[in-house]
């Protein structure tokens, strides 16, 4: 709610539905990756996970500065305002690539079934 505030979205029903939209949103890329993190090696779902995150971090930054700069001069900036929301839902699925969904494979994997 205070990333939204921030950028101009003081709506309690606003923020809700979008916090809500986040969590499905983040189940529904969890769920994908985990079932995908067989296919690919882990080397490469690490790496990819860490640079996709250090890129959404640097332009979320970016959006977010440009939305509150606006907002501070008195003329709102929708083009960034939607930029940050949209690296909001972009920082689910870099994140689940690595850090969420090679989690449970390693236990997973390492379980033998008899």
């Amino acid at each position: 709610v205070d990333l939204l505030e921030m950028i101009g979205y003081k709506d309690s029903t606003y923020t809700q539905k979008i916090n809500v939209s986040i969590a499905c949103w983040s189940l529904f890329c969890g769920v994908t990756v985990s079932l995908l993190v067989t296919r690919i090696r882990r080397r490469v779902m690490y790496l990819t996970c860490t640079i996709s995150l250090l890129l959404c971090y640097i332009a979320w930054t970016i959006s977010t500065e440009r939305a509150q700069t606006a907002q501070d001069s008195g003329h709102p900036n929708r083009a960034a305002n939607i930029a940050t929301l949209f690296f909001i839902y972009a920082y689910s699925p870099c994140y689940n690539i690595g850090y969420n969904a090679l989690t449970y494979s390693m236990s997973l994997s390492s379980m033998s079934f008899h």
